[in-house]
């Protein structure tokens, strides 16, 4: 499995995430970069199943009628600090873990734990 961390999360995570075993890409490394438009973002993590991780309310709206990003991880955190969002992934990491394995979901993370919303069938 391979996440893509969108533009405004810290590559400490990608790092967090590597240590966990996982790979992990930066929206910086890819594409446009820091000008890569939503849709393109979506579109590549899509082509390459790719757990997309953001803050960004768009990608939620877009899953919604669009069901795409098919995996998506929402962190609803605000502006946090590194140390503490690193803390609540490894807080929450058992239960990540053994989602991110499914085909098509959308995870919603914040200070008191995580939401999981599956597609209906």
């Amino acid at each position: 499995m391979t996440f893509l961390l969108d533009v405004h999360l810290p590559r400490l995570l990608a790092a967090f995430l590597k240590e966990k075993g996982f790979n992990a890409e930066h929206v910086l490394d890819i594409l446009n970069k820091a000008r890569t438009k939503d849709s393109d973002i979506r579109r590549y993590a899509d082509l390459h199943e790719l757990i997309l991780v953001t803050k960004d309310r768009d990608f939620v709206t877009s899953r919604i009628f669009l069901r795409s990003p098919k995996k998506l991880i929402k962190i609803n955190l605000g502006n946090v600090g590194n140390e503490e969002l690193l803390s609540i992934f490894d807080k929450n990491w058992e239960t990540i873990s053994s989602i991110v394995t499914k085909s098509d979901y959308l995870i919603e993370l914040d200070r008191i734990g995580i939401v999981l919303h599956e597609p209906s069938p």
